[in-house]
């Protein structure tokens, strides 16, 4: 995209700004001409939507933004497969040693000033990523310290050396975004950090960033010579709301074409509103974990048979939903799903049984002496203030049946939403009894699995009887993600298992997650493919 000379000093007006706000992308602008006759107008919630860096793992809003833009990674997760998948990588081989990987990556992939991707930009990438990794002291990818060098031996190949074995590239290579090395490059890679933070969005994807106006409006344009189909849509327009409530009047309306449906209200009605509108259910990018976690410093809950008693009481298999955004994929019984092939069967694990949770607590002196249905002893009632994540359908129907279940064996729960930050915060303050809390199951990467359980300040899970474990289970992250004997792996996430259980955290149910997004069919063809939904860049516009 060529930048006439008063959009280039309009530009550096705003990077300006953005320097001083680097967090902000509001303000970003391009001057780009909008189509009247192929605009798809889709609406967001203005809270999902923070930052266009690619380098931020960001909501799951921003990064169905982003791809439009920057298009697609070196390897990438489907999630309706539930595997990964390759992106621009075309091919890929280890020598013999598997200590060195050849790579070739897609032929005549344009950015949007039409320059051609060649290895270069991947190289860039990749340094860039260990960077950002580097800087901010990122655990999530704990494979990305065994890349010891990057050679570039033609424009569509290039050679990756390892420090040690891996089994497979895919998890290793799936965070990393391609960006322009000539468009973000800096003296050091410190300075191409804040270019990627603060420099208008510029990648490789169907769609070309036009403008970010205040908090109102996000525009982006056809890229005209995009390697894959061209998309159908001229110019997409985000329109960012305040409410779901206003965004759903806007949508029944006619006035939006596509938007993200938040309330299980606002999807029966427009069940109900006959055939003008598709409700689609996308599987996000990775399940989650459910989880509580027992303060263990706590008084009450210090004792093991108290917390052994609550797990047996709320430990189900199932519970029901009256809401259609989660569907359950597998019960847990610890920090991986039984259909994980590092679940070990041989793990103690307490049954669902409130009759034997009734005993344990009689056993510790608890009694409902005068028959108001709460246990209690030296004159306290049985009580527990549960926190958790507010705005959550999911969670708060999960609350009503842990609070159901607490019931039948005289426990009293007072649940208490909060904004997930302040949960975490509270939770590091030592501020609270038991918190119901979540994190993400990796199917190819259980290292970033445990490493989100165990490694995240602020959790429970780290705070709990883990303390001086934390080092060894670091340690045994890193053994795990360069392991390549079979047996190594298991005994390691075998033990990684155990460090989990002593952590004292009662772990839930793995279950996938669905978002569900609304199209007007009378105005958007082409929206659905299969039991998937396809993105917006090859939409067709009835308009």
């Amino acid at each position: 995209m060529v930048i006439n000379s008063y959009s280039k000093i309009l530009v550096r007006a705003v990077l300006l700004l953005l320097l001083i706000y680097p967090l902000n992308v509001l303000g970003y602008q391009l001057n780009v001409p909008q189509s009247e006759n192929q605009t798809l107008n889709w609406g967001e919630l203005q809270e999902n939507f923070q930052s266009l860096n690619p380098l931020i793992q960001g909501t799951y809003e921003e990064q169905n933004i982003r791809k439009l833009i920057f298009g697609k990674g070196l390897f990438e997760y489907d999630p309706y497969r539930g595997r990964i998948i390759p992106g621009l990588v075309e091919n890929w081989a280890a020598f013999s040693d598997s200590l060195s990987w050849i790579i070739t990556i897609r032929e005549n992939i344009r950015f949007h000033d039409n320059s051609i991707l060649t290895t270069d930009d991947i190289k860039f990438s990749i340094e860039l990523y260990l960077e950002h990794v580097r800087t901010n002291g990122i655990q999530n990818n704990l494979q990305s310290g065994l890349i010891r060098e990057i050679k570039i031996i033609g424009n569509n190949h290039f050679q990756l050396y390892l420090n040690k074995k891996i089994a497979d590239l895919g998890p290793l290579l799936s965070e990393i975004p391609v960006l322009s090395r000539n468009y973000y490059s800096a003296e050091t890679l410190s300075d191409a950090l804040v270019n990627v933070g603060t420099k208008t969005p510029f990648g490789s994807g169907p769609f070309i960033f036009g403008s970010l106006t205040g908090t109102n409006s996000l525009h982006l344009f056809r890229h005209e010579q995009y390697v894959e189909t061209v998309p159908a849509i001229e110019h997409i327009q985000i329109i960012f709301y305040e409410s779901a409530t206003m965004m759903m009047s806007d949508f029944i309306t006619g006035k939006l074409d596509f938007m993200q449906v938040h309330s299980f209200d606002h999807a029966r009605e427009l069940n109900r509103a006959g055939s003008n509108f598709g409700l689609i259910a996308e599987p996000v990018k990775t399940p989650m974990m459910v989880f509580l976690n027992f303060n263990t410093s706590d008084d009450t809950l210090r004792r093991t048979n108290m917390r052994k008693a609550i797990i047996q009481a709320c430990n189900r298999d199932l519970y029901p939903r009256s809401g259609p955004y989660f569907s359950v994929r597998s019960p847990a019984y610890g920090p991986l799903p039984e259909n994980s092939p590092y679940y070990f069967r041989s793990r103690n694990r307490v049954e669902f049984s409130p009759r034997r949770a009734l005993e344990t607590l009689r056993l510790e002196g608890w009694r409902d002496s005068n028959r108001d249905g709460i246990l209690e002893k030296l004159g306290n009632n049985l009580s527990f203030e549960l926190l958790f994540p507010e705005n959550d359908k999911y969670f708060e129907d999960l609350v009503r049946y842990i609070k159901l279940n607490l019931g039948t064996i005289g426990i009293e729960l007072r649940e208490q939403p909060v904004p997930y930050q302040d949960l975490r915060e509270r939770v590091r303050r030592n501020e609270f009894q038991i918190t119901l809390d979540y994190s993400f199951y990796y199917p190819n990467d259980p290292v970033r699995t445990f490493s989100e359980l165990f490694d995240i300040e602020g959790t429970a899970i780290r705070r709990n009887k883990l303390g001086q474990r934390n080092q060894e289970a670091l340690r045994q992250f890193r053994r795990a993600s360069i392991a390549s004997n079979p047996m190594q792996v298991k005994a390691i996430f075998e033990r990684l298992q155990d460090l989990f259980y002593q952590s004292e955290t009662a772990l839930y149910i793995i279950y996938q997650h669905h978002r569900y997004l609304a199209v007007n069919k009378q105005n958007v063809d082409g929206a659905i493919q299969g039991a998937a939904i396809q993105s917006p860049a090859y939409w067709i516009l009835r308009k």
